[in-house]
């Protein structure tokens, strides 16, 4: 086959061959443009992935006798203590301040151990005895304290918020600004405990046991309290947003100023509880009993009392603007200047009640229709 004749300005078959192979042996760099040459000539090499120093790891290692966290590097060198060595430690006095991690001391006896400002990461406490230790100021993070022996421990300004405690034996212990989070305290004898201050949040106190407990400015939002026995409890100034209460006695309670929005109190025993000022907006107190409690100047706004039993309640000057208040037992019950503006007064039993000065405007009084319907009987 004979070559076809070349093109106007194309060039010759053996000019081709000889750039090509020119270009077989020419580097990268001369083929590319100017400006990227001028960018790889100023860039620096990597170096070889194995030959980059890798960073030291930090550990932090308990050393007897001293509170000192030493650095990765003579940390590296130093043998990590025995569990025997680390209780000796401890028991000489010498955790005030002292950060331990990565143990475990289930079991262990650290009864009248001094651990104030001391800081647990990562510890197992389950079934340890911290009979009469002091803990105040301490900070526990991810550390397990299930059945766990706080019997008349020192907790004062302690964060347990980052521990999962379970516990029932707190006889005696002083809590005051301790910091709890989802403990779980269902069925804990609170009879002795000082706990003004103190923050439960979250937390299970169901069925929880203390007369005259000292509960003062305590947050105990969405605790649970239900069927907790907690007559004549000081709960002045607590904070308790969605707190639960169904089925609690709280019988001669002193809750002044308490801040309970949303609570759940069904059946709940209040009986001559002192709960002036109290917030308890769009709480549900159904069938609970309030008969003799000081109500004065209560927020009551849109809550749910139904069947709620008032009578000789002193509810001066209380806000109970689109309350529901039917078949709710009123009788000899002060509502002076109280304003039930928008209320539902169903069926409510009104007996003897004062109403001076208070307002009805919008309020729902008994209606018929529904009065017939509850009284029908199949049959009838």
């Amino acid at each position: 086959m004979r070559d076809r004749p070349l093109l106007p300005g194309e060039p010759s078959r053996e000019k081709v061959a000889a750039d090509a192979a020119e270009a077989k042996h020419t580097p990268l760099e001369r083929t590319l443009p100017l400006g990227v040459k001028s960018v790889l000539q100023k860039t620096a090499p990597l170096p070889p992935r194995a030959a980059r120093p890798l960073p030291a790891l930090a550990r932090t290692v308990f050393v007897p006798d001293s509170s000192a966290v030493l650095p990765p590097s003579a940390a590296a060198a130093v043998p990590v203590p025995s569990t025997d060595s680390m209780l000796a430690t401890l028991r000489r006095g010498a955790g005030e301040g002292l950060a331990i991690g990565d143990v475990d001391l289930s079991s262990a006896d650290l009864a009248d151990c001094r651990l104030a400002r001391s800081t647990w990461d990562r510890v197992d406490l389950s079934g340890a005895s911290l009979v009469r230790a002091d803990l105040r100021g301490a900070v526990l993070r991810r550390t397990q304290m299930l059945g766990v022996d706080l019997t008349d421990a020192r907790l004062d300004e302690a964060d347990l918020r980052g521990a999962r405690v379970k516990t029932r034996q707190l006889d005696g212990a002083s809590l005051a600004g301790a910091r709890f989070y989802l403990a779980d305290l269902t069925g804990v004898d609170l009879s002795k405990v000082r706990a003004a201050g103190a923050s439960f949040e979250q937390s299970l106190l169901s069925g929880a046991k203390g007369e005259g407990v000292d509960l003062r400015g305590c947050d105990l939002t969405r605790t649970s309290l239900a069927g907790a026995t907690l007559r004549g409890a000081n709960l002045a100034g607590a904070v308790a947003r969605q707190v639960r209460l169904d089925g609690a006695d709280l019988s001669d309670g002193r809750m002044a100023n308490l801040t309970a929005p949303l609570a759940s109190a069904r059946g709940t025993k209040l009986e001559r509880a002192a709960m002036t000022g109290a917030v308890l907006d769009r709480a549900n107190l159904d069938g609970a009993n309030l008969r003799g409690a000081d109500l004065r100047g209560v927020k009551l706004r849109g809550a749910s009392l139904v069947r709620a039993d008032l009578r000789k309640a002193n509810l001066t000057g209380a806000d109970l603007t689109h309350a529901d208040l039917s078949h709710a037992r009123l009788e000899l019950a002060k509502l002076d200047d109280a304003d039930l503006s928008g209320s539902n007064l169903h069926r409510t039993q009104m007996d003897g009640a004062t109403t001076t000065g208070a307002r009805l405007k919008a309020a729902r009084r008994t209606d018929a229709r529904r009065a017939r319907a509850e009284d029908f009987r199949v049959g009838d």
